[in-house]
This record gives structure tokens, sequence and C-alpha cells, in this order.
């Protein structure tokens, strides 16, 4: 089993301008499978490339606090997943496997022959899948808010049932309620609006679709495959994945390490953002 490190305090002093921090440039990438994906890009554009990974049913904006946190060094990219966002909401294909083509597309699309990815909940079996299907064209594994599986999980196919029957246009309490339910203590009111109004993006077909494929999520046979030095990350008040799942994860990846988040929630990159980001840095330097 890999390293365990439990992170209590922050200790990271940036030197960044507020202005910086703040600097977000918008872009529009067209794939070959005619997939229109909208990103954000910051940082150095021969720094090493990361790629941002939203869970459900986010978008880029997860990931906010985040880059604002994360050194200019790195040529940092997040992006708004299929049926999401900003990006193309095709009538069909929410697999893992049809998000992760849609990120190997993505990269191409910007000449990047290799990425560390950081996947959250969601986006973090889509990362799996990358590592799995496509390892050549990842870096280091980055996994918050993960499982070995989600198929069979209780909170995920009740969460299911309730999205099953929701219709144009999806109601606005809902969403919060749902997003709510990833946290443990509260943030920024402001930012927590702006990740509602994001998830009100999706219709109600992307909202059931992609859900059901991740319901039925479970490649933990081919967990072994990735090779990639891999970041396991969990809140200890995570609602949807336990502790002995990141155990599975940490026995099951060969050169995996986990960190655990005290007091934080399922959505840790929104709680502790600025934590968080010291360690991604610490990781991507090893």
């Amino acid at each position: 089993m890999g390293q365990i490190t439990k992170i209590k305090e922050l200790t990271h002093d940036s030197k960044v301008t507020v202005k910086e921090k703040e600097k977000f440039n918008h872009g529009f990438a067209e794939l070959k499978n005619g997939i229109t994906i909208h990103y954000v890009e910051r940082g150095n554009i021969d720094g090493a490339p990361v790629i941002f990974l939203h869970g459900y049913p986010d978008s880029w904006k997860s990931f906010q606090p985040v880059l604002k946190e994360l050194s200019l060094a790195y040529h940092a990219f997040a992006i708004d997943l299929r049926g999401f966002g900003e990006s193309s909401r095709p009538d069909s294909d929410y697999s893992m496997d049809d998000f992760a083509e849609d990120v190997i597309a993505f990269l191409d699309s910007q000449n990047i022959k290799k990425a560390s990815v950081v996947g959250h909940s969601m986006g973090s079996f889509i990362a799996q899948r990358l590592a799995q299907l496509f390892p050549e064209r990842v870096d280091k594994l980055v996994l918050i808010g993960s499982a070995s599986k989600v198929k069979g999980n209780q909170v995920i196919s009740e969460a299911l049932k309730a999205v099953m029957s929701l219709h144009d246009p999806i109601d606005k309490t809902f969403a919060a309620e749902f997003q709510s339910g990833t946290i443990k203590d509260r943030i920024s009111q402001k930012f927590f609006d702006s990740l509602v109004q994001e998830s009100l993006k999706a219709p109600a077909r992307v909202w059931k679709e992609a859900l059901k494929e991740l319901a039925g999520y479970d490649h933990s046979d081919e967990l072994a495959n990735i090779k990639h030095k891999t970041l396991v990350a969990w809140g200890t008040h995570d609602a949807l994945f336990s502790k002995e799942e990141q155990k599975l994860l940490l026995k099951a990846i060969p050169n995996a390490s986990l960190n655990i988040y005290m007091d934080a929630g399922h959505s840790l990159n929104w709680e502790q953002a600025k934590i968080f980001s010291r360690d991604l840095e610490v990781f991507l330097k090893r």
C-alpha cells in the first residue's frame, strides 16, 4: 500500500497578484469527432501541461479556485466535458470512455503529446480510463473524491432515482441541494451560486444519461494496469466514497499515494483549494 498523508493546515504563501489569479483565457476546440469543447487556459504555454476534469454535473468552474492558486509555471487547461458548461450536447454517448476519447481529441487539438490529469468525482473515473486506455498520453494522475468503482454505490443509486425524474428546465432548488450534498462546510456563496448556475446549463437528458453511465462504472479489474505516479485525494467527510474505497485504490494502483484532507467533503477542490493546489504542485514535481 502507498503512502498516506493527513493534511490539516495551510503553509503556502503565494506571491502571485490578485489580478494574475483572476486571469483566465477562454477558448473553443473543434474536435475531430465533431464535438466542440469549451475550455479555460492559463499559465506558461511552455510549461508542463495539466488538464483538469470536472465532476458531475459541473463545468470547468469546479476547478476555478484551484487554478487561481496553481503556479503559473504550469500550462493548465480546465475543460467543459461534453454535455456540460458551454460544450456540445450530443444526443448520446456519455460513458466514461466517451469522455476519455474527447480528452484525447482535445489534447490532439492543442498539440499536446502527454499531460498530467487531475479529475474530480466523475472526472476522476474519466482520468482512470485515460490512464488505462491511453497510458502513453498521461504523465501523472490525480484522483479527487474517487473510488475503485461506482457500481453498487448506494448514494449514487439513490441520486440516480431522483435524477431520472427530472425534466427541463432543471429546478434550481434541486441543483442547489445536489451540489450542497458534496461539501461539509459552507463555501463562498458567490462561488456556490456560480456552480449551481453552471450545472443548470446541462439539459435533463444529459443529467440522466451521464449519471446512468457513471452509476454502472466498474473497471476495478484494470486498476493494476495504471503504472503512473498517482495521487489520491480524499476528504474525511466525503459522503459518496469511504476511506475503505481509498485504501482499495491504494492497494490496486501500484504507484499511488493518499492525501487525506481533514474536515473536507467530497468536493475538497472547492473547500480547501489553497491547500490542495500546494499539494498538487508538490506531487507534480516528484
